[in-house]
């Protein structure tokens, strides 16, 4: 009668129901949470996370790829007139006024004694170009070969300089005092391994690096040769880029976000690499509950043509749902662990 019917159908919504739904995203969150705080990143919700896995370029300073120990100078060249002694202390002064890559390793040159370096008057930073400034009465150039080129400094032939570089694969900075070439700095980067492990993780999602420098050597080529990462992975941003992206990643107030990192670049990548884990976490939980529902459905079938669906007792219904939803949360407690 109607009273059988009611209770079949009831007893086939109780086989169904997704009853672990709430619980597999709720534990993949959590379990986010004490991933992303273990490394200094907070990951305010679910919504968070869905935000997040859809990001798929990041920006970050190359301070945070290379450390101050990263750089290494290999070779000094001095030209006509010049003398190596000043060539370290004037290019010391300039760096140390804002080359947050390079101005440890000439502060290592001399010691950390910064009492003896000469003062350094209307310091300029030429994006991608390199710096200027005045010691006295010596106008300081440091910078790439372009940036010498145009402001009208005499430069050594290519070929000099690509057998002191090896062909390219180190760094060349140039010097130039009043006017006139005084030395080249021939450097190598050497890749972190935290910095390493963190764009591994970029690597994986596919996630696309927008580099600020302050370095005029670094460029997008060099730093992937330094990781070994794919082309087009990386991208320096040049003068009028980082003008138009300064407004976006100034400091603001009270402002919706998705997360917060205090560690940062491994914080910011192991946030990302934690939301992404909740968010495969969460589909392979829906997943078994979706294979849970359609099992269910045809069990109930089977149950009511035999006329044995109303003699299920509340308990073998409960068991039945705590193995299935055991499965999903296993399931995706797995997938996040990956």
């Amino acid at each position: 009668g109607p009273a059988g019917a009611a209770a079949a159908l009831a007893s086939v919504l109780c086989l169904g129901a997704p009853f672990s739904s709430t619980l597999v995203a709720g534990l993949a969150a959590l379990r986010t949470q004490r991933t992303a705080g273990a490394l200094g990143a907070v990951i305010p919700g679910w919504a968070a996370i869905e935000e997040l896995n859809g990001i798929d370029t990041i920006q970050v300073d190359a301070g945070e790829l290379f450390t101050p120990e990263s750089a290494q100078l290999e070779d000094i060249r001095i030209f006509k007139g010049g003398r190596i002694d000043r060539a370290i202390l004037y290019t010391a002064s300039v760096l140390n006024q804002g080359c947050n890559t390079l101005s440890r390793l000439f502060r290592t040159i001399i010691a950390d004694r910064t009492d003896i370096l000469p003062p350094v008057k209307d310091f300029e930073r030429h994006v991608g170009l390199g710096f200027s400034g005045w010691c006295g009465s010596d106008r300081i150039l440091i910078g790439t070969r372009a940036y010498m080129e145009q402001e009208g400094i005499a430069l050594p032939d290519p070929a000099y300089e690509a057998r002191h570089s090896r062909d390219g694969e180190l760094q060349v900075l140039y010097l130039a005092v009043s006017g006139n070439m005084y030395a080249m700095f021939v450097l190598r980067y050497l890749g972190g391994k935290h910095a390493a492990r963190s764009l591994a993780v970029l690597q994986r999602e596919n996630i696309r690096l927008l580099v600020t420098c302050q370095d005029p050597s670094l460029t997008a080529e060099r730093i992937a040769a330094a990781y070994h990462l794919p082309d087009g992975l990386v991208t320096v941003l040049g003068a009028d880029q980082c003008a138009a992206l300064a407004p976006a990643v100034s400091a603001v107030g009270d402002w919706p976000c998705c997360m917060l990192h205090l560690k940062g670049f491994a914080s910011l990548t192991g946030g990302l690499r934690a939301a992404q884990r909740a968010r495969a976490a969460e589909g392979s939980g829906v997943a078994v509950q979706m294979v849970s529902a359609g099992f269910s459905a045809v069990i109930g079938l089977l149950l009511s043509y035999s006329g044995s669906i109303g003699t299920l007792s509340l308990l073998v219904v409960l068991m039945y749902q705590a193995a299935w939803s055991a499965l999903g949360i296993a399931a995706a407690a797995l997938k996040q662990r990956e």
